[in-house]
């Protein structure tokens, strides 16, 4: 998982901490410090729409 405007991956740089992650398995973040919307893909098929994501920050 990585954060969007492939293959930057500048949107969200928190979401990149996570690493990479195997089907089945988890990660944690960063910390997301403010609210914001930020967008992620799976860096090796960054086009699978079923690979796509979105997490929202709110306060």
């Amino acid at each position: 998982m990585s954060s969007d405007r492939h293959p930057a991956h500048t949107e969200c740089p928190v979401i990149n901490q996570g690493g990479n992650i195997s089907p089945g398995q988890s990660q944690e973040t960063g910390n997301f410090v403010m609210p914001q919307t930020c967008t992620y893909h799976d860096h090796l098929d960054a086009l699978d729409p079923g690979l796509l994501g979105t997490i929202i920050i709110v306060e």
